[in-house]
């Protein structure tokens, strides 16, 4: 209590002395409870009565209402509680589902129709009741109604007649939100008080169609299944971040001098004060903290000196824009970067930085939110066992937290200064003829897997030789290089993206790879000021290209004076996907063109393949499961029939004599009776051995042993496989099993839609959901299940490249696994570099549109421009338009 009295303390007591007293606590228990003390009558009193929520406006809802059922909640724009009659609800949810029935729309589990007219036969005992347990009182802040719409500044507003007409009326919290809103100036947040962020959907709701950008702060107190310490901490800190004043006195009283002690004659000739050296060096160091190499651990020796940091993406944004296909990679030249910042803090005076025998072991990834653990070790390079030389030995480690190990990604050796062999002098870089556009450069780099942000794309006015693995291109300054680094790895894996455009000669078509620094012979960095935009121009070129191993290259770069300001000499380029080289290699000779000599004057190229009308069709599908996978996926396929046998049996004995309310239904009846008397008729068979297959995968001994169960230990067997198969690919089939055996009653006598059934979680889970990545859908999963062991690649491929504008329909589309799988078996045909697509169009159909919203989604306009939705009933003639939804067609 003491943590909860504290937590008003931040807050504001005002509101609740409206209600009658400092704190409000004793009248708002009053309030909340009276139903609990059994002041409500039975539902027999009031009528008969229930609610219901439906994700739609209170307008959109007012169209559906009939006399009996009122609106009583305006929750957000896009929800509603509506309240009244059990017979007029029903109705009115009938004509939603009906008209809409891709919209939420359910009733909720309670027997009594608040805010409604249902409230009216109460409402006289309520309020009297009330008037002897409250007192309102003046408000001390300002409080608007979301009964009258309307602020509450009055002496005795807040009474017993109030809370009866609260009690009474619709709850307009969207409305007064919006109001609230209005009246409010700039820096406005918005605060929950409640046990749960239960508000912020709908309030999140009502801000996006408020603000069109910049929406106030949504803060809320406490979160289930969070420390409610932790919550409220989190909550007065975002507070404090938005400039909101605080009582922190309230909390942390500020403490009273006392000027009264006696003097005291204090001795400052004998220091008491112990400070441990590992103490005074961290307190005392000399650098802050560098974002990319951390602090200097005290614990270590100045003999061989150990870095130690927490990397976070948020400390380092500009690495955001170096990706490796979706994953954010710290790129290989922040090695060097992390190596020249530990060498200036031992050198501070160095104006230039060399490396040699650089290895670059792995990529580190880093994650969304969470930071990586880095260690950056330097020791002295020994020339003998009792002479250093200049050099310092570097080693970059990181922590994996899953694997719980450590993983060395770069050493090398580093030093201030030139090194030995390098004379310093001069060099000349001059443009080649063969000129190539950067955005277009980088477009063609993306297709192979690197994706380069803004502050990444550095390269300017690109020039390739045509003939030899040359390239040339200018440095574009950026503004927004931080100062704490010698030199920018942006800048410096910028001369390195050169090697891509030098190798594949400026032209987009031969570019096959992505090819990524494993180890750098030298290399010189000189401190410039690049970033204040004086020119680089910088020249790279591969020294050897023989298919299939590392490349190795050289890349200077110099300033407007021809001074050279970097140098990376025998770097060893290595393919990121070995399987890569061997497909582009076969592709080659398929071709019968030399390797690296793919005409580049070419304005075309012809890509021959064998005719699709002289294939057979069944050849081209091809199995691609291994033989572990079918065992994997024959034991959870057991689990499967098992479950279904057991709901089998279960629906004869329970829903046998249930005349279905629809043909298909009746079909359906029929199909699942057959199964269970295909395996009563076989148990009783006399002769038969016990390991005999009785049902699908499922032995003698078992259909016996589920024949002789009662209907809930069948029930509790169920569950008990429905948890099995979730460890499997299967999962997501036993769920919907599972759900249509629950709703079967309500299926077969036409209660409930089988699609209904079918998605009922996932609509529940799209109200619930407040954010973050959609989860699968478990028809899409079945779609994919289906699909996952067979390759149809070699089909599609031919039929595509013999009639490349294809016209292509699906009928009964449903969640889209299917579509899927072709248009990505599709596009690979066409390639990755293609600016076209294999077919003309793609008709996506179903009996219901409400697939169509998330099918939208899954396939967009920008990516697929050639695909449009539509419904259709192939049971109907489509010409005449009668189609009616239903999700299977009668066949």
């Amino acid at each position: 209590m003491h943590r909860r009295h504290r937590a008003f303390e931040w807050g504001d007591r005002g509101s609740l002395r409206g209600w009658g007293s400092e704190h409000g606590g004793s009248h708002h228990l009053c309030l909340s409870a009276w139903k609990g003390y059994g002041q409500v009558p039975d539902q027999d009193a009031t009528g008969g009565g229930g609610m219901a929520a439906i994700g739609l406006g209170s307008k959109q809802v007012q169209k559906y209402l009939v006399d009996g059922v009122v609106v009583a909640c305006e929750n957000s724009p896009l929800s509603t509680t509506i309240s009244g009659d059990n017979d007029k609800l029903t109705e009115v949810l009938d004509a939603i589902k009906k008209d809409q029935p891709e919209v939420f729309a359910r009733r909720l589990a309670v027997d009594m129709a608040y805010h409604s007219h249902h409230m009216k036969l109460i409402g006289s005992d309520y309020e009297n009741d009330l008037a002897s347990r409250i007192q309102s009182k003046w408000p001390l802040v300002k409080f608007l109604s979301t009964v009258t719409n309307e602020v509450i500044d009055v002496d005795g507003a807040l009474g017993a007649a109030y809370w009866r007409s609260n009690l009474e009326s619709p709850v307009l919290f969207s409305t007064g939100l919006k109001t609230l809103l209005q009246q409010t100036g700039g820096n406005t947040v918005l605060i929950e008080i409640g046990p749960h962020s239960a508000l912020s959907g709908p309030i999140r709701q009502i801000l996006n169609e408020t603000y069109n950008k910049s929406p106030p702060l949504y803060v809320p107190t406490l979160i289930r299944s969070e420390n409610e310490s932790k919550a409220l901490l989190t909550t007065v800190g975002q507070l404090f971040s938005q400039g909101q004043r605080l009582r922190f006195d309230a909390i942390n009283p500020i403490g009273r001098v006392l000027p009264t002690l006696p003097t005291y004659p204090w001795n400052h000739s004998t220091s008491y004060w112990y400070e441990s050296r590992v103490s005074r060096e961290y307190r005392g160091r000399r650098f802050a903290h560098h974002p990319i190499i951390g602090s200097r651990v005290a614990e270590a020796s100045s003999l061989e000196p150990l870095w130690r940091n927490w990397l976070r993406i948020e400390d380092i944004e500009w690495c955001q824009d170096h990706r490796i296909g979706s994953d954010v990679v710290f790129p290989g030249t922040g090695y060097l970067a992390m190596a020249g910042e530990a060498l200036r803090q031992l050198c501070p005076e160095a104006q230039d930085i060399s490396f040699r025998q650089v290895t670059i072991l792995s990529a580190l990834v880093l994650g969304g939110t969470e930071a990586t653990e880095t260690l950056l070790s330097m020791r002295r390079h020994k020339v003998t066992n009792l002479l250093d030389s200049a050099w310092w030995e570097f080693s970059i480690s990181s922590y994996n937290e899953t694997s719980q190990l450590w993983n060395k990604h770069a050493f090398g050796q580093v030093r201030d200064g030139r090194s030995e062999g390098d004379d310093g002098r001069d060099q000349t870089i001059v443009h080649v003829p063969h000129e190539v556009e950067s955005g277009y450069w980088y477009n063609t780099m993306r297709s192979v897997g690197q994706n380069y942000g803004p502050r990444f794309q550095r390269l300017d006015r690109i020039s390739a030789h045509l003939l030899d693995n040359e390239a040339v291109a200018d440095l574009k300054p950026d503004e927004t290089d931080p100062n704490y680094l010698f030199l920018h790895p942006a800048t410096s894996d910028a001369c390195m993206q050169l090697f891509s455009a030098a190798m594949a000669h400026g032209q987009a078509r031969s570019l096959h790879v992505k090819a990524v620094p494993t180890y750098i012979g030298e290399a010189y960095f000189k401190k410039t000021s690049a970033h204040n935009g004086s020119k680089i121009t910088v020249g790279a070129s591969i020294n050897n290209q023989i298919p299939g191993s590392p490349m190795v290259g050289t890349c200077v770069a110099v300033d407007a004076a021809n001074a050279v300001v970097l140098r990376l000499k025998d770097v060893k380029l290595t393919p990121l996907d070995e399987g890569d080289n061997d497909a582009i290699t076969q592709q080659q000779q398929q071709q019968q063109v030399p390797n690296g000599s793919q005409d580049p004057h070419a304005g075309a190229r012809l890509r021959w393949r064998p005719d699709f009308d002289f294939q057979d069709a069944g050849q081209l599908i091809r199995s691609q499961s291994s033989s572990d996978g079918m065992v994997v996926r024959k034991q959870a396929y057991t689990l499967l029939q098992k479950l279904l046998l057991l709901c089998c049996l279960t629906a004869q004995d329970q829903y046998g004599q249930i005349q279905p309310s629809k043909p298909y239904l009746a079909e359906f009846q029929k199909w699942m009776t057959q199964q269970a008397t295909q395996v009563r008729d076989a148990c009783v068979q006399v002769g038969d051995r016990d390991d005999d297959i009785v049902y699908p995968l499922v032995k003698r001994r078992e259909s016996e042993e589920f024949l002789g169960l009662n209907q809930e230990q069948r029930a509790t067997l169920i569950k008990e496989l429905v948890e099995n198969l979730r460890e499997t690919e299967y999962g997501h089939v036993g769920k919907l099993i599972h759900r249509v055996y629950l709703g079967l009653e309500d299926l077969l006598n036409g209660r409930r839609d089988g699609l209904e059934i079918l998605r009922q979680e996932e609509k529940e889970q799209d109200v619930d959901r407040e954010g973050g990545e959609e989860e699968e859908d478990p028809l899409t999963s079945i779609y994919n299940i289906s699909n996952q062991g067979w390759n149809y690649a070699p089909f599609l491929e031919l039929l595509s490249h013999r009639t490349p504008h294809l016209r292509i329909l699906e009928i009964g589309a449903g969640t889209g696994g299917t579509t899927d799988l072709i248009l990505r078996q599709l596009d690979r045909s066409m390639g990755e570099n293609s600016m076209s697509t294999a077919f003309y169009s793609y008709t996506y159909t179903d009996v219901s549109a409400g697939f169509f919203p998330a099918a939208m989604r899954r396939f967009p306009r920008n990516r697929y421009p050639n695909i449009r939705f539509q419904t259709l009933d192939i049971t109907s003639d489509p010409e005449t338009k009668a189609s009616h939804p239903r999700h299977s067609t009668s066949s």
